[in-house]
């Protein structure tokens, strides 16, 4: 009887992969969530804790991983699960290695609201902006590095209350949309102290203390890095109250 609800378990799920394999995304997305407890076991085991968010890197490694075993599964090689497991497995090892190199790279300083990125799962979107992310991220400290300043030291000196980030973001506009203090600024790889108070109401002592997220706001609006522009002040998509 066992081996029989087994064998019926197996047609079952080889019935439910080539679905998919043959483009059915709604049963990829019923598929899926029907083993997350699996992937939330593989995560939890890599990480050797039980996983408590789905917002980490991890989990979004993983659900890729799986979405991988799917496409690149063939039934002639053994179990499916444990295929998966061993996909799961392989990417996140990957994944620590490399950042054991470095360091991660946090948002929390700009301000902007934690997104919980499998509320709904729609997962080729999902891993495609979760990588979007990172580039843009590498792509802002490698520019924040040309003007001499460390992810670090943004992390540390970014304004706490909302409202002075606020008024931040609205020198880096000025900036940003001036073309004249935009050429002094690329140019010096500085800010424009004495040009900015000319045209705003705003202290020198306010502006060198903003000075480092001024200088990284103003990056992000030149830059075509859409996830980081929506965690800005002032995007109408930040946390943390008016």
């Amino acid at each position: 009887m066992a081996k029989r609800d087994a064998k019926t378990g197996l047609q079952i799920l080889e019935k439910r992969l080539n679905e998919i394999k043959n483009g059915n995304t709604a049963e990829r997305e019923a598929f899926i969530r029907d083993y997350m407890p699996f992937i939330v076991k593989c995560v939890s085991k890599c990480i050797d804790k039980y996983l408590e968010s789905m917002e980490c890197d991890e989990f979004s490694i993983a659900l890729q991983a799986f979405n991988e075993a799917i496409e690149r599964y063939d039934f002639e090689k053994g179990n499916f699960i444990a295929y998966a497991n061993l996909v799961i497995s392989s990417r996140i090892k990957d994944y620590q290695k490399k950042e054991s190199k470095g360091n991660t790279i946090p948002m929390s300083f700009l301000g902007g609201e934690k997104r919980a990125y499998a509320d709904n799962i729609v997962l080729k979107d999902d891993f495609t902006r979760r990588i979007d992310i990172k580039n843009q991220m590498q792509g802002f400290v490698g520019q924040l590095q040309e003007f001499g300043v460390t992810l670090e030291q943004l992390v540390e000196e970014s304004p706490k209350h909302l409202d002075t980030r606020r008024r931040a973001i609205e020198v880096a506009l000025l900036i940003s949309t001036n073309d004249d203090l935009k050429r002094k600024f690329e140019k010096n790889k500085k800010l424009p102290y004495g040009e900015i108070r000319k045209k705003m109401d705003i202290s020198q002592k306010v502006l060198r203390k903003s000075n480092r997220f001024i200088l990284a706001a103003v990056l992000i609006l030149l830059n075509d890095w859409p996830e980081l522009k929506a965690q800005l002040p002032g995007s109408g998509k930040e946390g943390g109250g008016n």
